[in-house]
């Protein structure tokens, strides 16, 4: 008994020495990452000049006012370093890039617009589109370590680019008469990027985990110009009839990693 206890007890400290090497956070990581981008993209369109009091104005902004859901499949990578401490909370903080993948076009067409009469018609037909390229986020995050498992919240700094445009064509088939407009804005949005994630220790060297983000709002605004006319549409000044466009986007994504600790 005398002999057992003292080996019992040795058996117990290796054991929690094997376990909290094996849970020990604390270094640097490199690793990838992949998996899916979303959004929301809410656009609206307000008319005026020649377009005040006009027959086919609700049409043509129902057309370009076009909200939705954005998606695309991300690839990207990471790299970071953590502390852990004694009583199991962590600190640390993580640099990533990704590819997010959101490219979007959405096509609206309205036919037979009444114009002024029973015999005057227009057809319309709108696109509007929004790409991001790459997204680049540098976040802090608080986690707490259980098993092998690090849970984490994080918040941060993001910079992301936004390609957001908008062209519709207005045609009059009885007069033989069309007009196209077309615009848009791109550039780079800066802000804040928060979420959450887990990590998980499944070998001596190597975690997996799963990472939740979400940008801030971020808001375009563009006026589309005209790019061709024809027919009577020549002798009218399109670009008198004005089109104020205003998109605002908000992404987030949810990606698996894979990293590699030093």
């Amino acid at each position: 008994m005398r002999k057992t206890l003292p080996l019992a007890l040795l058996a117990l400290s290796l054991c929690g020495q094997a376990i909290a090497a094996e849970t020990h956070w604390t270094g640097f990581y490199f690793g990838l990452n992949a998996g899916h981008s979303g959004g929301d993209d809410r656009t609206d369109a307000a008319l005026s000049g020649l377009w005040t009091g006009d027959m086919a104005a609700p049409s043509l902004a129902q057309a370009l006012s076009v909200d939705g859901d954005v998606s695309g499949n991300s690839v990207g990578l990471q790299v970071g370093y953590d502390h852990q401490f004694a009583n199991g909370w962590l600190l640390g903080v993580e640099l990533d890039y990704q590819r997010p993948g959101i490219d979007e076009t959405t096509t609206t067409v309205i036919s037979n617009i009444n114009i002024g009469s029973a015999t005057q018609f227009a057809d319309l037909r709108a696109t509007s589109r929004l790409r991001s390229d790459d997204a680049w986020s540098l976040r802090p995050r608080l986690g707490y370590v259980t098993g092998k498992a690090l849970w984490y919240i994080t918040a941060g700094y993001s910079r992301r680019s936004w390609d957001v445009a908008s062209d519709y064509t207005f045609n009059v088939p009885a007069f033989s008469s069309s007009f196209s407009k077309a615009g848009g804005d791109s550039g780079t949005a800066n802000g804040l990027v928060w979420g959450a994630g887990v990590d998980w220790r499944f070998a001596d060297r190597w975690s997996a985990g799963l990472r939740y983000t979400r940008t801030r709002e971020e808001s375009f605004d563009y006026a589309p110009t005209t790019t061709t006319r024809s027919g009577l549409y020549l002798l009218v000044p399109t670009d008198t009839a004005i089109e104020e466009i205003s998109r605002k986007v908000q992404a987030d994504n949810l990606s698996l990693t894979l990293n590699y600790r030093f």
